[in-house]
């Protein structure tokens, strides 16, 4: 296993956890499953797209863990008012768009690869 394989590994388990603690903590009804699966699809896109480059896969692991772990703490801890469901939806709308776009990427990419394009 490469370093850079390692390192891809212990942060996409830190991104689960902090994703599966926000998932747990919450409260389990209808908003945290809808959370619950734009993780999903975050932690999903992040490692399809390590099958095409390991590099852009890691930043962008990186990335998602400092927005997420913002987001988490004010889901969790400033939610008074009804501001919980405002960062409920900027931690949805984050995890679908970058989903998005890195699931677009790879079929870019492998588009490319095959010189359909």
């Amino acid at each position: 296993m490469k370093l850079t394989d390692k390192r891809f590994c212990i942060v996409w388990l830190i991104l689960l956890l902090i994703m599966g603690t926000t998932c747990i903590v919450g409260g389990w009804n209808e908003d945290t499953f809808l959370l619950g699966v734009a993780y999903a699809l975050s932690l999903f896109s992040t490692w399809l797209i390590k099958k095409v480059e390991q590099k852009a896969a890691f930043y962008n692991l990186l990335v998602m863990i400092i927005y997420n772990a913002i987001l988490s703490y004010n889901f969790l801890f400033n939610n008074r008012y009804g501001s919980g469901m405002t960062w409920w939806a900027y931690a949805i709308i984050l995890n679908t768009i970058q989903s998005i776009l890195l699931i677009v990427y790879y079929l870019i990419v492998k588009i490319r690869s095959r010189n359909l394009i």
